[in-house]
């Protein structure tokens, strides 16, 4: 593994527990207010990894958007799409945003 990829890995691993404590353990507890998302006035937009079929992203993604009685937007990649396939990202959340 190249000296710099190392270093982030070792960055990353060292700020699990925190992560864990403070992000994903708040983001797990958090329960979307249904109907207030169906009275708001902006539209929402729902969106999924067209990768993550079957995984949590996916999933959950999926489950909010079957509440809010909308459809799912499939953008391409999995949950970090924008990163790899930013070119597909950036035409679909156009469209996704633009309301086509």
């Amino acid at each position: 593994m190249p000296p710099a990829a190392a270093a982030t890995f070792g960055r990353i691993q060292r700020n699990l527990d925190y992560f864990f404590l403070h992000g994903l353990g708040p983001l797990s507890l958090y329960r979307p207010d249904i109907q207030a998302l169906r009275a708001s006035a902006p539209r929402i937009v729902v969106a999924v990894g067209s990768e993550t079929v079957g995984q949590t992203a996916h999933r959950t993604g999926a489950a909010l958007a079957a509440q809010l009685r909308i459809q799912p937007v499939v953008f391409p990649g999995d949950h970090g799409g924008y990163g790899p396939h930013a070119a597909e990202f950036a035409a679909a959340l156009h469209a996704a945003l633009s309301g086509r």
